[in-house]
This record gives structure tokens, C-alpha cells and sequence, in this order.
């Protein structure tokens, strides 16, 4: 345990020194009961934003997501040099826990496009698929407003260069825990120009539960 915290401390300081992370804040009233999300917080701070625009936001994610995601980690089934260390010394116990804490806290709002002209490009994607391409839509496992189920995440509101990562790493075959090889399949007929178009339409999706 001494040895993950040390590992976040330093990690946490390292984000700090570039600027990614904020300045100390209160943790929520309830942290101290949930066994290891000490070492979740520094970077996954409940609410609206992640300490660093390219780390997903966990709020309001569905808990049975994020669990099979914390579990994945731990085997390593989803590599990660950040994640997979201190995954290794969650007991499994404790995932079910942590991905309730993180996923009961308020879902984030919708943010409005950066690029209107991108978020419409995204939008056909995510509704109608890139047909010329082979790619599927994303709404039909996502659903039409990004709100994910259980099996598959919510992506509204969802920090976008984390998507477009891990869209590429998709593609790239880094990442592989998808069910039935569908993501890899998806982004292997994506341009980074459609990762990044469908993210920013995705960032905007309503706030919704």
C-alpha cells in the first residue's frame, strides 16, 4: 500500500510540475471509506473535468463499465503504463467499490463545440457511420445521445483527446479489450480527422442521465 501511495505521490508531483494538475483541494466527504481511491483522485478528481485534458472523466460513468475496465487493468487484458502499476495492488474487492464511488457522482455537462463545422462532421459519423469506409455508427452501442448502458460507456460529455487516444489506440491494436474486436474494427476505418470530429460531437452530447 506504502508503495502505490509513494508511486501516485510522484506521479501527481510530476503532473504538478507541468502543470497539469490544480492546487490541493478537499476530498469528498465520503473518500476516506473507499479503500484505495487515494490513489484515483489526484488525477480523477470527482466532476465535471479531469486533471488533464487528455484523462477521461469517470463521473457518471455506468459502474459495471468502469469496473470490468479497473479489473482489466489489473490482469493486464488493458495495458497502461500510468494505470496498470498502481492497478496492481488494488485488491479485487475494492474495484467494485471504487467504480461506484467514481460512477454515482454526477455525470458531466455537455460543453459546446470548439469547432462548429468538426461537431457536424462528427455528428454524421455518430449517427450514420462512415458507409464508403466500412465504419459502423456509434449510436447504435452508445445510443443516439452518447448515454452509454452498462456494457458500453457514456461518451457524452467524455473528454475528447482522451477519445481520440483511445480511438487510436484502437486502430493502432494497443488497446484490446473490446468486446468482440467491434472497436478495432470501427477505428480501423478512421482517419484521425474523423477520431477527432466525432470526439468534439461527443463532448457536446446533452447532460442527461
Amino acid at each position: 500500500m506504502m508503495r502505490a501511495r509513494t508511486l501516485v505521490a510522484r506521479l501527481s508531483i510530476a503532473a504538478a510540475a507541468v502543470g497539469l494538475l490544480p492546487g490541493p483541494t478537499a476530498s469528498p466527504a465520503h473518500a476516506q471509506d473507499v479503500p484505495y481511491v487515494e490513489l484515483c483522485i489526484g488525477c480523477h478528481a470527482p466532476g465535471e473535468a479531469p486533471a488533464a485534458p487528455m484523462w477521461p472523466i469517470l463521473s457518471g460513468q455506468h459502474v459495471e463499465y468502469l469496473a470490468k475496465q479497473l479489473r482489466d487493468y489489473r490482469s493486464g487484458r488493458r495495458q497502461s503504463p500510468i494505470m496498470q502499476p498502481p492497478m496492481t495492488t488494488v485488491s479485487r474487492s475494492a474495484i467494485v467499490p471504487l467504480a461506484e464511488f467514481f460512477g454515482n457522482r454526477p455525470a458531466p455537462p455537455s460543453r459546446p463545440p470548439e469547432d462548429a463545422a468538426r461537431a457536424a462532421r462528427g455528428r454524421e459519423i455518430y449517427t450514420g457511420g462512415i458507409p464508403s469506409a466500412g465504419v459502423a455508427n456509434c449510436a447504435g452501442c452508445h445510443g443516439a445521445e452518447g448515454l452509454g448502458s452498462p456494457k458500453y460507456p457514456r461518451l457524452a460529455g467524455q473528454a475528447p483527446l482522451y477519445v481520440v487516444q483511445q480511438l487510436q489506440d484502437f486502430r493502432a491494436g494497443v488497446r484490446t479489450n473490446d468486446r468482440a474486436r467491434v472497436m478495432r474494427v470501427v477505428a480501423a476505418g478512421m482517419s484521425d480527422e474523423d477520431m477527432a470530429a466525432v470526439a468534439e460531437y461527443m463532448a457536446g452530447l446533452p447532460d442527461r442521465k
